[in-house]
């Protein structure tokens, strides 16, 4: 996927919000529950394609299922309802003992139809 994250004006605001909240809330939940695991952030996209955000952390003390981060609160699965609001979709997985929360968001492209009659 190309990346244009040098123009984020681009994105419409309520996308801007949502992403904001992901990166945070996957932040805060790497601090509660893998306090001394290293985290990666990493965005990607374009206008006319998709914002995608990942943050990844090691698995510091493996959990069953029941009890994995966010069932029982409101943290990840009200994350996952913000970017459903927003057109999108995010996903928590655990693979090779890496936590995962992926986002992918809506980014339209610029409509130049409206650039060019205010122009």
């Amino acid at each position: 996927m190309s990346s244009d994250l040098t123009t984020p004006e681009m994105l419409p605001e309520k996308t801007t919000r949502a992403a904001y909240r992901i990166v945070q809330e996957g932040l805060t939940n790497a601090h509660r529950h893998a306090p001394s695991a290293p985290v990666i952030v990493s965005l990607a996209g374009s206008p006319g394609q998709h914002l995608v955000i990942e943050v990844r952390n090691a698995v510091t003390d493996p959990v069953s299922e029941t009890e994995r981060p966010g069932h029982g609160g409101r943290g990840l699965p009200g994350l996952q309802e913000r970017a459903r609001t927003v057109g999108g979709e995010l996903t928590v997985t655990e693979s090779d003992s890496v936590f995962i929360v992926r986002a992918d968001l809506p980014w339209p492209a610029a409509d130049t139809d409206q650039t060019e009659a205010s122009g």
